[in-house]
């Protein structure tokens, strides 16, 4: 997501498939309150330092750190976990290691489990808001040196589809508005499919 610059994934890692977490594990631990900024509370006392004998993290207090992209983490043994996915967890005793859990609304710090849903990665990027170094101001379309707007869309299958509007032909205005149409048109015969394309997408 270009305006947050997050990412959305579970484990600080280079793999593009996340660790499996365990609902068990984080259920003695966590509990879900949407009260908390982090939408996550410690659900008994964390004890830290020499022979464990500190009190880090006492009993309701709000579980996890906010990072510099807006996202909420916890550290699990030694290694960084996204709250998002603990949340998305705890409430469906399940989570996918191969997904992402998206922000719907883009905004990775709002963890309400109404902004969080369990997609595919073609899917979360059907989600992201426009690039900043698109120059038409429409996700999908561009100009390109040939003097066409070009319109492409992927589709269920990961197969880009794409078709250009001449400007010569129609004119700067006629070819960039058939352009939209055509890619509007093509999302709605895959969103009727279940591809997930949201108002935000462009």
């Amino acid at each position: 997501i270009q305006e947050y610059k997050s990412s959305l994934v579970n484990l600080v890692t280079s793999s593009s498939t996340t660790k499996e977490l365990d609902y068990d594990t984080f259920n003695q631990k966590f509990y879900i309150d949407e009260s908390s900024p982090s939408g996550l509370r410690f659900k008994i006392d964390v004890y830290a330092g020499k022979n464990y004998c500190s009190l880090s993290n006492p009993k309701d207090s709000i579980a996890g750190v906010k990072s510099a992209d807006g996202s909420w983490h916890i550290t699990h043994e030694r290694k960084g976990v996204k709250v998002h996915r603990i949340i998305y967890l705890l409430a469906n005793k399940t989570i996918d290691s191969s997904k992402i859990i998206d922000h719907i609304n883009g905004n990775p710090s709002d963890n309400s489990l109404a902004n969080l849903r369990q997609v595919s990665h073609e899917a979360n990027r059907r989600n992201l808001k426009i690039d900043k170094r698109n120059s038409t101001g429409v996700t999908g379309i561009s100009g390109d040196m040939k003097g066409t707007y070009r319109a492409s869309v992927t589709d269920m299958r990961g197969i880009r589809l794409s078709k250009s509007f001449s400007i010569s032909k129609y004119g700067k205005e006629e070819a960039f508005r058939l352009a939209c149409q055509w890619r509007k048109e093509q999302i709605e015969q895959l969103n009727a499919n279940g591809a997930g394309y949201t108002d935000r997408h462009g």
